[in-house]
């Protein structure tokens, strides 16, 4: 009876670790704050596109297309984006705007960063990028980017 007690005391704790390590909050963290960043990502490329769909041209001076620049430096472009109401109000304000690099080609708009979760950061080796949307990055230096083509 004593065996019998200590060996369901023992599935139990294996049960216990196991999920533990299938539920990892520090993880599951970094999966929402990577969502946060590929959804500001997403707003900006959207935005410009639309934008560029909208008047021909991009919000940024065409001389001086972003390579690798940090969004939140970008805070003309943003302003002509939030007042054309091509962005939401406030958008400047979101602290990860230094985390997310634009860059600008002809007819793309890339907007990377470099992934907190383990899960996007595979995904992010498989892809290839580098922050300037550039490929073959190396295992510690692939971004996850979102793009748009214009047509």
């Amino acid at each position: 009876m004593l065996i019998k007690i200590l060996v369901v005391i023992a599935s139990l704790g294996v049960l216990v670790i196991a999920a533990i390590a299938a539920f990892n909050p520090q993880e599951t963290s970094r999966k929402d704050l990577d969502t946060v960043r590929e959804n500001y990502s997403k707003s900006f490329v959207g935005a410009s596109v639309e934008y560029y769909k909208a008047s021909g041209e991009y919000p940024w001076n065409t001389s001086a297309k972003p390579i690798a620049t940090q969004l939140s430096s970008m805070g003309e472009v943003i302003g002509i984006l939030e007042n054309e109401k091509f962005l939401g109000a406030g958008y400047i304000n979101h602290p990860d705007l230094d985390k997310i690099f634009v860059t600008a080609e002809e007819k793309a708009v890339y907007a990377c960063f470099l992934p907190s979760s383990k899960s996007l950061r595979l995904h992010a080796e498989d892809d290839g990028f580098r922050k300037d949307a550039s490929r073959y990055c190396l295992e510690d230096d692939c971004y996850r980017c979102v793009s748009s083509n214009i047509e």
